[in-house]
């Protein structure tokens, strides 16, 4: 955009209604601010000393209404000529009744002459107010008298004492229609200037709201309001369309972000940071070779784009991609040591590749760059709750709940943290928490179900599994504990009914074989309780443990009978004796 452009459309923002509106509203706030300073320090009301003023403005029929009002309000003579010609050509002709002359070129500044001269009248009437009140009807007139006399010779002792003084008075004697215009000029001069300052100041504020995607619908509003007006260079509307495709990205409008980010390009081909999200927009819709090529070309154009190989390594991670994933994490944290989120991200695929270690050091880095990130909070506990470290797991749950007190799965991790801790009657009320703000939650009922039947509250248990089971029907470790509810209030036909869907659902489930075999003895069925048993040796503990555990038994067995045949040798070596 040029210079001359710039002019033209500076010159077509100013509207002159628009500022002769605020220069009155400019000269009004002054008139209203001086009547209300008076009334605050003098006590006498603006109602008055504005009628003033309006009647020296405004002509003979705003007087009515104006200077009559306010002299009848205190009691003062208003004549229909001013005595000396000179000093009415002076002063002005404020001080004449409707009818007679008006010169509203002399009366600019003389309403405030009548309102001091008003002014300072009431406040002698009020100063005498006390000793005149006090007194009968014989005393009045003297007083009053006394107040004309006062009022007449000691004028310094006024109200406007300070205001009314010789040096002001000639200053304000010699103010005249050059004076008047010179002031009218300037307001109706700055306040085209304030105007477009302000809309200047606007148009800023618009840019902010448009940048700002925390609020998406408002950004989206704020830069299609923008765009709309065209008023920007190629370069500065690729930013407001980029701006607005990522309201749209956060917004979960992927389509629209990717019309944005190519209107983008379409006007600034090199702008890397456009490929970046125009290739978030396509990794979020499942198109995985798109923003692979969006990330090679944001990387081609900014070799240093930290974000572009950080965005980079979580496609490929998203792909299973993880050696592809941690050279590309690598490289972001190298550009950008100071970033948390290629720390949180690395620390994911060293927890999924088993290396707790690095994961924690990791989770621990991006909690030290960014305090409040919970996702690396929520990260870190869990990993210390599989760690069984729950001392250290249910601070990180308890600063998360701090930073997202709706958060059902801090409460819940936090619940799993106290059972874990056997701490049932601390994990209940939590797991009461995750329900009120996920209703009807499957894994929260089964866990509550869980620390119920720890604490002895079977029937609570029972319903908190029923419910579980009927959101999640392939729960297996629901199944697996509502038939040790019903094994354990006798129901061993229902019970092993639970155990069968458990193994059917998961046959490695090697709990619902230990528990179907005692059910299985409890009814009777000795051989399939025999047979379970020997599964669940067998899958807890594989070949080895089965071999080591049968060797055990045959020792005991063999135990069992050289004792027994201890015991007949001895029994009939002693019967002979006792035959004898």
């Amino acid at each position: 955009m040029n210079v001359s452009a710039t002019t033209s459309l500076a010159l077509g923002t100013a509207r002159p209604g628009l500022a002769i509106l605020w220069g009155g509203l400019i000269c009004g706030t002054m008139d209203i601010t001086a009547a209300i300073t008076v009334y605050g320090q003098f006590g006498l009301k603006p109602v008055p000393l504005l009628q003033g003023i309006a009647a020296g403005l405004l002509g003979p029929r705003a007087m009515q209404g104006g200077a009559a009002t306010a002299a009848a309000r205190f009691n003062l003579p208003l004549r229909r000529r001013v005595p000396r010609r000179r000093n009415f050509r002076r002063r002005g002709s404020l001080l004449v009744l409707p009818g007679g002359p008006f010169h509203l070129r002399r009366n600019f500044v003389r309403p405030y002459r009548l309102l001091l001269h008003a002014a300072r009248r009431a406040a002698a009437i009020q100063r005498a107010s006390s000793s005149i009140f006090g007194e009968d009807d014989g005393n009045r007139f003297d007083h009053s008298r006394h107040l004309r006399r006062s009022t007449h010779h000691n004028r310094r002792e006024s109200v406007f004492e300070g205001m009314m003084n010789r040096p002001f008075r000639a200053r304000t004697s010699q103010w005249g229609p050059r004076t008047a215009c010179f002031i009218l000029l300037v307001i109706m001069v700055i306040a085209p200037v304030a105007i477009q300052a302000n809309t200047q100041s606007q148009k800023e504020n618009d840019l902010d709201v448009c940048k700002d995607s925390r609020d998406p619908q408002r950004s989206i509003a704020t830069c299609s309001s923008i765009i709309a007006a065209s008023k920007k260079s190629d370069v500065q509307l690729a930013e407001i369309f980029m701006h607005r495709g990522s309201a749209y990205f956060y917004q979960g409008d992927y389509d629209r972000a990717i019309a944005d980010y190519d209107s983008a390009l379409q006007l600034r081909p090199d702008f890397s940071k456009v490929f970046d999200g125009r290739g978030l927009a396509y990794e979020r819709k499942g198109d995985h070779d798109r923003a692979f090529q969006d990330f090679d070309q944001a990387i081609r154009l900014d070799p240093n784009f930290s974000e572009a190989y950080h965005h980079r390594g979580r496609a490929h991670q998203g792909k299973n991609e993880f050696v592809q994933a941690l050279q590309d994490f690598d490289q972001a944290i190298r550009l950008d040591p100071n970033s948390a989120n290629p720390y949180y991200y690395r620390g994911e695929i060293y927890q999924q590749q088993g290396d707790s270690t690095r994961a924690l050091q990791d989770f621990n880095r991006a909690i030290e760059l960014n305090p409040n990130f919970t996702a690396a909070l929520v990260r870190r506990g869990l990993l210390r709750l599989k760690n069984r470290d729950y001392d250290q797991a249910i601070p990180d749950f308890e600063r998360t709940i701090r930073l997202e007190p709706n958060s059902a799965p801090a409460f819940y991790d936090r619940g799993l943290a106290y059972e874990g801790k056997r701490d049932y009657r601390r994990a209940i009320p939590d797991f009461d928490a995750a329900l009120r703000i996920q209703p009807g939650e499957p894994d929260a009922l089964y866990a509550r179900g869980l620390a119920f039947s720890y604490t002895g509250n079977y029937v609570q248990a029972l319903w908190d599994y029923n419910h579980s089971l009927a959101a999640n029907p392939n729960n297996v470790e629901a199944l697996n504990s509502r038939g040790v509810e019903f094994a354990r209030e006798g129901k061993y036909e229902l019970a092993i009914k639970d155990y069968d869907e458990a193994i059917r659902l998961d046959p490695h489930y090697n709990r619902a074989f230990h528990n179907r075999s005692i059910a299985y003895a409890h009814t009777g069925q000795f051989f399939r309780s025999v047979d379970d048993a020997f599964r669940y040796q067998w899958l807890r503990y594989g070949i080895l443990g089965v071999a080591i555990r049968a060797g055990l038994l045959l020792v005991v067995i063999f135990l069992w009978l050289r004792f027994r045949l201890a015991q007949t040798k001895s029994s009939s070596a002693s019967s002979p004796a006792t035959s004898s």
